[in-house]
């Protein structure tokens, strides 16, 4: 991380466990149900672009396995894996070598993570951070040791007061494991086994960033390729960071992007809905009609699923101000759906995100 980049770098009760339990089962959802998943189980094979017509052809990679993730091929260079947790991304350089990996979903899938990413990108160079909810750190663990990992400094405190959720997830996750039906799950469960066994003894520093970057715009070089890195305010949280790759023309919204989701508005760690607007708005400037946008949960898209959450939210604040200024009171505009929305899913997340905009209002 160049600008501004250092080296010294939970969800609540009942809500907060729901959410996580809807994130690992929307993304089991999601590898069983995706129409990308289902058409990209696996990588096809890595290109070298430059390569001279008289050298020799190079030996053909080994076949790599079908994994327990359904990873998905978006582009030559991109590759998205769905399940267990938030939306993981694996940028592949220019010239092979190194990748970066976006987001490292629920503790138990750690070990599972990193091998089958490194199966199909070879080394990973960087770990990226969207936010420091457990869905989006959990695999930190089996990066931490030798790998950079990157976030907003606004992360990096909020990680340790979730150490023993993080080892909760760690234990709880063998049974998850054992009763998915991702594919090839028999390494996936030894992993988390060996996990669990030593859940009590890993400290947070092992699910904390490495380095962290203040300010609006920070950068990772992943060979020659920039990755732009974009905190622009308070949104689903006060450290969402936007993974920008320009010569990949993707984008990572992490948690800003909910797909046609209810959203989880984490007003304990700083959300506001307001200014979530004015961060969406950001990154459609950032996409190009054919961008290729990843959300947090739900399924890949492009900008329109970014126009779709800033519609949602506009819509929804201005039909709970009505409701403020009829006086009706919280507990009655909580039980509402708004005209519109109705077919959204995360059905369970909908009066927390009416709760949670009736608040704002209120001050």
């Amino acid at each position: 991380m160049r600008d501004r980049a250092d080296r010294q770098g939970d969800m609540t009760g009942m809500d907060r466990r729901a959410f996580v339990a809807a994130a690992c089962a929307m993304g089991l959802w999601l590898a069983a149900g995706s129409s990308v998943a289902r058409a990209h189980a696996q990588q096809p094979p890595r290109t070298r672009p430059g390569r001279d017509s008289t050298d020799p052809a190079p030996s053909e990679p080994a076949p790599v396995p079908p994994g327990y993730f359904a990873w998905a091929a978006l582009s030559d260079r991109v590759l998205f894996a769905p399940g267990d947790g938030g939306n993981a991304l694996l940028l592949l350089a220019p010239r092979g070598g190194a990748c970066a990996l976006v987001d490292a979903k629920m503790p138990y899938t750690a070990t599972t993570l990193r091998r089958e990413a490194e199966q199909r990108g070879g080394t990973i160079e960087t770990v990226i951070n969207t936010h420091h909810h457990l869905d989006h750190i959990g695999g930190n663990l089996a990066f931490s040791a030798d790998t950079r990992i990157v976030a907003h400094a606004n992360a990096k405190p909020r990680v340790a007061p979730q150490l023993e959720r993080l080892r909760q997830f760690l234990k709880s996750g063998v049974r998850t494991v054992s009763n998915s039906d991702g594919i090839n799950k028999e390494q996936a469960l030894k992993d988390a086994e060996a996990l669990a066994a030593a859940a009590d003894t890993i400290a947070a520093e092992r699910w904390a960033p490495t380095q962290t970057f203040s300010g609006r715009i920070g950068s990772a070089n992943l060979g020659a390729m920039p990755i732009d890195l974009h905190q622009v305010g308070a949104g689903h949280t006060d450290n969402d960071v936007i993974v920008h790759a320009p010569q990949l023309d993707v984008v990572h919204m992490g948690d800003l992007l909910f797909h046609n989701l209810y959203p989880f508005i984490d007003r304990d760690s700083g959300a506001r809905v307001r200014d979530w607007i004015k961060t969406l708005k950001y990154a459609k400037r950032l996409c190009k009609p054919k961008t290729i946008v990843v959300p947090g949960h739900g399924d890949v898209t492009d900008v329109k699923g970014i126009d779709g959450m800033i519609e949602y939210f506009e819509t929804s604040m201005d039909f709970v101000q009505k409701q403020i200024r009829q006086k009706k009171p919280r507990e009655e505009v909580v039980a509402m759906t708004v005209p519109g929305q109705e077919s959204r899913g995360f059905e369970h997340l909908r009066e927390r995100a009416m709760g949670a905009m009736y608040d704002e209002l209120m001050g």
